[in-house]
């Protein structure tokens, strides 16, 4: 049975909202209206109830969970036990464990899949550890005038995890907050000491990997599509995958800027680089956006794609004409939640870094036939 929410509300106050939200939750329970047995309303509706985002809810669901209010199923929802306490055997929803997770420069909406796929792993992470995981825009200006996020400053903060589209700057200012602190991601800090946590992609695996599909998709030659190679992870893996490439006396590189694969005739320009040619990009999202460009000609898929990261859109036929190197969010994620789990408990820790790998996926209809 679900029980629905009566008197809907916008909740307001000083507490952070997900605090609001299950103490109103909490009366609920305490009072009947939300019956033992009974089912929650969905996150969605949740939602929609209360005015804010599902990351809100989920970190509301997750202090009724933690002090045993209710229990969540997959699948089935959450249903309420009626057990639970706020009694100082059980961490009140003001004392809980505090993660604040800082993206820079975009806000929930207009989030990458896989940052938000990000910021879920987190949630997902440390829903069962007793602590609830807060979001904030990494506003460069407000770093500036030393603005910190509300769960910072009224000091509830226990670490941070920092997204890592981001400068040393932006890491040093960081700092000053004085947290456990640890950067996922893209970063530039193989070469610059900041004394700073951090879990990176394995730039040498990856390299390997698409030497790897080199080999298999039996390309004539590897052309690069980037804008100047602006991004530092991504540039690195392609300084180490030219090294890798000669070392193995395979084609060589090729860069053309973005914009080119965009140009009327641009396979036509390809096709003198080589009969196969592959073309890789450095997001899956791209590759998509290529390959929906592309279909004007009849014989898009004659050169096969290489991307990084997961499929974006999750659908579609491109799916099946790219390679794709694969890094999960979650995996980066949990690394540098242990690492940060770890320097919370002991801030004397020296920094640590770890590097993840990735994995490769080549459909078959990709493969040359022998």
């Amino acid at each position: 049975m679900s029980v629905e929410l009566t008197n809907k509300t916008h909740v307001t106050g000083k507490l952070p909202r997900y605090e609001q939200i299950a103490s109103r939750l909490i009366r609920d329970i305490r009072s009947g209206v939300l019956a033992v047995d009974s089912r929650l309303p969905s996150e969605a509706e949740l939602q929609k109830e209360f005015l804010v985002s599902r990351v809100t809810i989920r970190q509301a669901l997750g202090i009724l969970e933690y002090q045993g209010w209710i229990r969540r199923f997959r699948r089935r929802g959450s249903f309420v036990t009626g057990t639970g306490t706020d009694s100082p055997g059980k961490k009140g929803a003001s004392s809980l464990k505090v993660i604040q997770f800082l993206h820079s420069g975009f806000d929930k909406l207009s989030a990458h899949p896989f940052s938000r796929g990000e910021v879920e792993a987190a949630e997902q992470y440390y829903s069962s550890r007793g602590a609830v995981v807060v979001w904030n825009a990494l506003d460069f200006r407000a770093l500036l005038n030393d603005q910190m996020p509300p769960a910072i400053k009224s000091g509830d903060c226990d670490g941070i995890l920092l997204d890592g589209h981001l400068t040393p700057l932006h890491v040093a200012m960081v700092k000053r907050w004085n947290k456990p602190c640890v950067v996922l991601g893209e970063h530039e800090f193989d070469s610059v000491d900041l004394g700073v946590n951090y879990v990176g992609m394995d730039i040498r695996q990856t390299a390997s990997l698409i030497v790897e599909a080199v080999r298999r998709l039996q390309v004539e030659r590897l052309l690069i599509l980037d804008n100047a190679l602006g991004n530092p992870a991504h540039r690195g893996v392609m300084i180490e995958l030219d090294r890798q490439l000669s070392n193995a006396g395979l084609p060589p590189l090729s860069l053309r800027p973005l914009e080119s694969a965009a140009a009327p005739g641009f396979l036509r320009t390809v096709d003198q680089l080589g009969s196969r040619c592959g073309i890789l990009v450095s997001s899956m999202e791209l590759a998509g956006i290529f390959m929906t460009v592309m279909q004007d000609d009849p014989r898009w898929n004659r050169h096969p794609f290489i991307a990084q990261g997961p499929p974006f859109p999750a659908r579609g036929p491109h799916l099946d004409f790219a390679a794709w190197v694969q890094m999960p969010p979650s995996e980066l994620v949990n690394a540098g939640c242990e690492i940060l789990d770890r320097h919370i408990e002991n801030p004397s820790l020296p920094p640590e870094g770890k590097m993840v790998t990735s994995s490769l996926i080549i459909p078959e209809s990709l493969c040359p036939i022998a």
